[in-house]
């Protein structure tokens, strides 16, 4: 057969389980058929992963074997993480919002391990959606049980699902354009710590210690001035620290991006609503520090 016909059909059959997936989340109703639906597409997935891995393994060895080494790693680090806080969660009295912030960092730490062992963007890119898929299918097969609902305290439905599928949508895009388009790796990495450590900061302080409430009409009344106070000095550590490890920019500019930074993504957490700061507190960050590059 044709090997541009081969290649088509590989890419037309990698697409199939993402289909099938948003398919039967907008169609089916009953959670019994629509969690049989993913698990099908899931075993699909593999299904693909197993004849492409032996169809161009000839070709792409030096990759398939770093795509298998870092899928490996991010499985075991799923794991280890399953078996931490699942019994933290259940046999403790770890209030809501503390384990949240922990699956929280969990989910951040995730990805900065996946790009910096991948040889090349696409690559990365490619692990991440992948991931962004197995985690969104697994979430929707237990959605449905109890225990479930008992380990995730949603605010609103769907709630988890969502998070996790935006985050690393987002984190494949940062990936593909820092990286690939900008040549240079440390964009997504450090637009992602300008999001997780300051978010889960701004929590842990302002829910139990935060008193005074911001009274504008466009913030989120909720949110608190410790809250954010908080933000801004653990994103600009983070920020700061990051940029020291994996830039060589001098030492008064990686100040100055990291106060931009720390203020300006502060803010748009502040006015970020839904859970939608996972996609514009890093976007702004990645906006910021693209500027990097020119130095």
């Amino acid at each position: 057969m044709n090997e541009t016909v081969v290649a088509t059909l590989f890419v037309v059959l990698g697409i199939l389980p993402f289909i099938l997936t948003l398919l039967s989340q907008a169609l089916i109703k009953k959670a019994v058929v629509r969690s049989i639906v993913q698990v099908i597409s899931v075993i699909l997935f593999f299904a693909w992963m197993v004849l492409f891995y032996f169809h161009y393994q000839g070709y792409f060895s030096i990759y398939l074997n770093e795509f298998l080494t870092v899928s490996i790693f991010f499985i075991v680090y799923a794991a280890v993480l399953t078996v931490i806080l699942v019994p933290i969660r259940f046999l403790t009295k770890i209030p809501s919002f503390i384990f949240r912030k922990l699956l929280h960092v969990s989910c951040f730490m995730s990805v900065i391990p996946v790009i910096l062992l991948c040889k090349t963007e696409m690559l990365a890119t490619f692990i991440l959606i992948m991931f962004m898929f197995l985690i969104s299918n697994a979430i929707g097969i237990v959605e449905p049980y109890e225990w479930y609902k008992t380990l995730f305290v949603e605010k609103r439905k769907g709630e988890v699902r969502s998070s996790f599928v935006l985050f690393f949508a987002v984190a494949a895009l940062l990936t593909y354009l820092g990286w690939g388009k900008l040549y240079s790796p440390y964009l997504p990495i450090v637009s992602i710590l300008a999001w997780g450590p300051g978010d889960g900061a701004a929590a842990l302080i302002g829910i139990p210690f935060g008193k005074h409430k911001w009274k504008m009409k466009w913030v989120d009344q909720n949110k608190s001035i410790e809250g954010t106070i908080a933000n801004v000095v653990v994103t600009f550590i983070s920020v700061v620290m990051a940029l020291f490890l994996l830039t060589p920019l001098a030492w008064y500019l990686i100040i100055l991006f990291g106060l931009l930074v720390s203020l300006v993504c502060s803010f748009a957490e502040l006015v970020t609503r839904r859970g939608f700061d996972t996609l514009t507190v890093p976007l702004t960050a990645f906006i910021i520090l693209s500027f990097t590059v020119l130095l």
